[in-house]
């Protein structure tokens, strides 16, 4: 039984963070990054799809990640390929802001809380290398190649397994 309240509390959480999307549902050419909340996780009812503000457009699937009691979003840039990030706390989105340490991408990144660090995970534009940038909630470490090299023109998957 216990075992079933953490996969419900889990499911919960992945509901709340899979809501985002990153074309508009009203108009999918505009590329605004939207997003759609749920006012009732357990009773799967939403408030409706809105724009994140900051004005953030983006070509490519968004990364999206709970962490410390708040949702980051991540997303490309259209123009520039940097990586920006957004968070919700509940209430207030915080805005979009490039991550420190530049990094350009063509495709998606990928998120992921382990630990006490927020993980995101993206492919070099150039070398398409693999590359790290941890959060631990108040600073970012900046890019680093993940070890053991390799290249990729596709998005890394990320996941965490706490047996």
């Amino acid at each position: 039984m216990r075992n079933l309240s953490r996969v419900a509390s889990h499911l919960a959480l992945l509901l709340s963070a899979a809501v985002v999307w990153s074309a508009s549902m009203s108009d999918p050419s505009s590329n605004v990054v939207e997003a759609i909340s749920p006012t009732s996780v357990s009773e799967l009812a939403f408030s409706g799809w809105s724009q994140i503000p900051g004005g953030g457009t983006t070509a490519t699937p968004d990364a999206v990640v709970a962490f410390n009691g708040k949702l980051y979003v991540f997303a490309i840039g259209i123009n520039d390929h940097q990586h920006y990030v957004s968070s919700f706390d509940g209430t207030n989105w915080a805005g979009w802001s490039a991550l420190p340490g530049g990094g350009t991408t063509l495709v998606a990144e990928t998120a992921v809380a382990y630990g006490e660090r927020l993980y995101l995970f993206g492919i070099g534009i150039n070398d398409h290398g693999h590359y790290v940038n941890w959060f631990d909630g108040a600073h970012w470490n900046g890019w680093s190649v993940v070890p053991g090299g390799g290249t990729t023109l596709v998005s890394d998957g990320a996941a965490v397994h706490s047996g």
